[in-house]
């Protein structure tokens, strides 16, 4: 059934079963692309709508329930529905796909807010295999609103997602206010084995692709085949930069709870959650902040981040998180300088030693990251023994990737005992600040790594060596990174002017700092990181 709006028409559709018996795409579609400006009017829908199916290419998508274009207030309330399918290659990918809900804003024919809750969707699928491109358009709830001042983004609560393998919630609402909140997730069924060009691809069963929003109360049950590709529960994107008077609001993430009966021998999940940044170009800091995430089954990290931090500050704060991650706290696929995270109440029940950090593709990223922070409550993030990667250490464990040390990295400044005492170096200009002997802090047959973080530089800058096992000899790594330092490997001070000089005396192999930047420096000298 098609219903066209008209301009400044209220309607209402109150507990009608709309079945399309399999026989059409769209069993109640409610088309105001017409209705724009200040003659919008409110809208009502409760009931079911069932059996909506695809079955000849070219008809557009699949909704049991589809509502397009102008409307000043939209309510989607106590409805259900049920089994969305099509046949196999009646869609095109990325443009046509089959949902559960679809709420479309188009151009000027825009809904102000929507409030979509009391729901339950259940069964979408497709005849499509799970390892084409034409299985990855399956959304339980599609809301796509566009930019308008004082509109406010949809709030989807108290809603029930059964069997749905490509997006749970897919909203992409870039105005204040996005909300997901005591939503329910149950799947088994295959997730998206490719993405919209064939490569690979993911479900995500929470996903924000606007950059901010609030999701929180999220109960999710993974079985069966769940896993067939890397899922991401929950995914927060940051596709188009906002205008000016439209700035990025807090990310928040609360209360996220995962029971998960797969066999890890078929797959786990990729990340917990994603963080993206796909606008290079943005300049907007983001304030991320996740709490309260229990995950019974396996991941491969926590966080995946892209390239988030690249550009402009980016805070994260975690905590109260428990899961069994594998490979890192979080996957990264650039060097992120702005990226500062801070942890508590951490715990990954892998218990191994894992890098905080690393790169999608495996390669080696040096220095230049951004910080980490945990403090005694993080547990089960620690040290990545199977090779240097270039990263500061990490504090409480917490920090860090190094080279074959298992013990704690070793923080602050040398004591006349030869000892390393907690602490910043303070050191003014002309100045030479002594550490203690290479080597002195190595594990028996292991690499020794030394380095210091120049505090107040933008970049936060590093300058580290490393030896080989022994201690014995020197081995020049990330020699200089920025304009402020320069690192000699053996002999004598270089005095150059407007640079911090990081070297080791020839006889007394003693490391030392000096400073000829012509003004006061402050460092974290860090040993066996």
């Amino acid at each position: 059934m098609q219903i066209l709006g008209a301009d400044n028409a209220p309607l209402a559709v109150s507990g009608i079963t709309f079945d399309g018996d399999n026989k059409t795409n769209k069993p109640l579609f409610i088309d105001y692309t017409g209705v724009t400006g200040t003659r919008r009017a409110d809208l009502s829908v409760s009931g079911k709508f069932v059996n909506a199916y695809g079955t000849t290419f070219g008809w557009g998508d699949i909704a049991a329930l589809k509502i397009v274009g102008g409307f000043d207030a939209v309510h989607i309330h106590d409805f259900m529905v049920e089994n969305v399918g099509r046949a196999a290659g009646t869609t095109t990918p990325g443009d046509n796909g089959s949902q559960g809900v679809q709420l479309f804003g188009s151009g000027a024919s825009n809904y102000r807010s929507a409030v979509i809750e009391r729901g339950r969707i259940s069964n979408l699928t497709t005849l499509d295999g799970a390892d084409t491109a034409n299985y990855a358009d399956l959304d339980g709830i599609l809301a796509f609103q566009e930019i308008e001042s004082g509109a406010r983004a949809p709030v989807i609560r108290n809603v029930e997602l059964l069997q749905v393998p490509g997006r749970g919630i897919k909203m992409h609402a870039p105005n204040p206010g996005s909300l997901a909140e005591n939503v329910t997730v149950t799947r088994s069924m295959k997730g998206v084995g490719k993405g919209m060009a064939g490569g690979p691809g993911h479900s995500i069963d929470i996903d924000f692709q606007h950059g901010d929003g609030v999701i929180r109360n999220i109960t999710i049950t993974y079985s069966g085949d769940a896993h067939y590709t890397k899922t991401v529960p929950i995914q927060i994107t940051q596709v188009n930069a906002r205008a000016a008077d439209n700035r990025l609001g807090p990310t928040i993430i609360d209360g996220v709870r995962i029971a998960d009966t797969t066999n890890p021998s078929d797959g786990i999940k990729g990340a917990l959650i994603s963080v993206l940044d796909n606008t290079p170009a943005a300049r907007e800091t983001r304030s991320i902040r996740i709490s309260n995430i229990y995950d019974e089954g396996k991941s491969e990290t926590l966080i995946r981040t892209n390239k988030l931090g690249t550009n402009v500050r980016v805070d994260v704060e975690l905590n109260q998180i428990e899961c069994d991650v594998s490979v890192a706290a979080t996957r990264t696929s650039d060097l992120t300088p702005y990226l500062f995270v801070k942890g508590r109440n951490i715990v990954n029940r892998n218990g191994t030693l894992r890098p905080v950090k690393v790169t999608i593709a495996g390669a080696i990223s040096v220095l230049d990251w951004g910080d980490w922070e945990g403090d005694a409550t993080i547990r089960g993030f620690a040290r990545y023994t199977g090779g240097f990667r270039g990263m500061p250490a990490f504090t409480n464990g917490f920090r860090g990737a190094g080279g074959g040390v298992e013990a704690a990295p070793i923080y602050g400044k040398s004591e006349a005992s030869g000892r390393v005492a907690p602490g910043l170096v303070s050191l003014i200009n002309g100045a030479t600040w002594t550490g203690p002997p290479v080597g002195q802090y190595d594990s028996t047959g292991g690499d020794y790594t030394f380095s210091i973080r120049l505090l107040g530089s933008r970049h936060h800058d590093y300058a580290r060596w490393r030896t080989g096992p022994g201690g014995t000899t020197l081995v020049p790594f990330g020699a200089i990174v920025g304009a402020t330092i320069v690192k000699t490997d053996i002999g004598a001070d270089t005095a150059d002017a407007g640079k911090v000089v990081v070297w080791k005396h020839g006889a007394s192999q003693l490391q030392k700092v000096s400073n000829h930047t012509g003004s006061t420096i402050r460092f974290i000298p860090v040993f066996n990181d």
